[in-house]
């Protein structure tokens, strides 16, 4: 991709400089004021007057031209060469800038985001057969726009039925934002899943609705890294009515909730975020977002009580992700569907919770200490790992994580498969020992 001239990445600033004073859509963090970099540039005239000159007779055409404006500098970026989309002009280019709104967060995620509709085929108690259609949402999580081919992250229980003859959906089909019509319908297959993380991908292939839309895949976010009351947008498709958004914060960044799984039958554990943000029906497989419109994680539940007001929850994006990573790997191709987990054959606790504060930016992080309480005898970290080992970090594909809580080393596995290696970084008697696993296993998980 390539980058931006000086000079463009100048008038950039400039002019995001001018919208963050006139309409708060932006925000220039640093360095001399932009009216200042415009008279070292050549303008000549008063701030009013320089402010005046950014909406002119080739000014913009919407509400006080803010997306006008830089979308011509984009446009030229474009001929000049520069490959990618308006949002990647924008963050590869502003590296002095910090875009970090709810309205910017929710346009970025409209372009990721898709209505879900899932039929299927009920076996009435007299014998007779009905159709039903659910409605949810989803997550471009992968891209071939050339090719029309693309991954979509959802819930698990929008495309199964307990009623369900068989529990997946006969039919699935998708809708982009602003083409939510019956001529736009992408039709989808289902990959695989796993219920008890709540998390199944589908797959698009060859459509020209892709190919001929304003599509991208989206930006995805450290969820270990969301702290309490981080602002957050809810994109999802709530009572089937369209694509759209709402706004709350992290009300817990990270907490376990029990509930019945989508068979109706299974009760299961979900580690979750928590947040105030509104979400309905319809909501589920949407995605939740940080102001960046990074992806922080996947929308599941909601508590309804006639006591509890805004308590909604979502799936950590580490979780989401690394599930879709193992479906992609096991299941794509293949005649299961069902996501296979390799495991270290050890049992972790956390033997103390500190809770760290940070005055430079007023952030609490709460960080435990995790060492291994048993080791399964012929596991693959037999002979190696030892009871009261702590564990520092874990590297699994080349990323490297550090053990601060208990699922950080359990979420980053989910996306291990055959063949692949972990590296766990320990301490043992006040001495630091690096250990390598290759898993020759995997159980499915349903």
């Amino acid at each position: 991709m390539k980058k931006l001239t000086k000079g463009m990445l100048t008038a950039i600033l400039i002019l995001l400089a001018a919208l963050s004073l006139t309409a708060c859509s932006f925000e220039l963090v640093g360095g001399p004021s932009a009216y200042d970099v415009a008279v070292k540039n050549g303008f000549q005239g008063t701030e009013a007057e320089w402010l005046e000159s950014l909406k002119g007779a080739q000014g913009p055409a919407g509400p006080q031209g803010e997306l006008t404006v830089i979308e011509s500098l984009y446009q030229e970026a474009v001929k000049n060469g520069f490959e990618g989309d308006f949002f990647a002009f924008i963050e590869q280019s502003l590296s002095e800038t910090s875009i970090s709104t709810p309205e910017y967060a929710a346009n970025k995620a409209a372009l990721s985001a898709c209505s879900v509709y899932a039929t299927f085929t009920t076996k009435q108690l007299w014998g007779s057969v009905s159709t039903a259609t659910s409605a949810g949402a989803g997550v471009i999580w992968q891209l071939d726009q050339e090719k029309g081919d693309a991954y979509v992250i959802t819930n698990y229980h929008v495309v199964y039925s307990a009623t369900d003859t068989d529990g997946k959906a006969d039919s699935i089909r998708l809708y982009l934002y602003g083409k939510e019509y019956a001529d736009y319908a992408i039709p989808a297959t289902y990959v695989g899943g796993a219920m008890s993380y709540d998390i199944a991908l589908l797959k698009v292939t060859d459509s020209e609705v892709l190919k001929t839309s304003s599509v991208r895949a989206v930006d995805t976010a450290d969820s270990d890294k969301l702290l309490l009351g981080a602002s957050v947008v809810a994109v999802g498709n709530p009572k089937s009515d369209g694509i759209s958004a709402s706004s709350g914060i992290v009300s817990v960044p990270s907490e376990y909730i029990t509930m019945t799984a989508a068979d109706d039958q299974t009760t299961v554990e979900f580690r979750v975020i928590r947040v105030d943000a509104a979400v309905n029906s319809g909501n589920s497989g949407g995605g939740l977002y940080n102001l960046k419109g990074e992806l922080v994680g996947i929308v599941n539940a909601k508590m309804v009580d006639s006591n509890v007001e805004n308590i909604g929850y979502a799936i950590p994006s580490n979780i989401a992700i690394n599930v879709a990573k193992n479906i992609l790997a096991n299941c794509d191709g293949e005649e299961h569907t069902m996501m296979q987990r390799c495991l270290l054959g050890v049992t972790l606790s956390q033997t103390s919770v500190t809770t760290e504060y940070d005055p430079e930016t007023f952030a609490v992080q709460i960080k435990s200490q995790i060492v291994v309480s048993s080791v399964t005898e012929g596991g693959i970290a037999h002979g190696k790992l030892q009871v009261n080992d702590v564990v520092v970090a874990a590297t699994l594909n080349g990323e490297r994580k550090e053990i601060f809580a208990m699922h950080t080393a359990i979420d980053q596995l989910l996306a291990a498969k055959v063949g692949d290696t972990v590296t766990l970084e320990i301490i043992r008697n006040g001495e630091t020992l690096t250990y390598s696993f290759t898993f020759t296993t995997a159980t499915e998980v349903a």
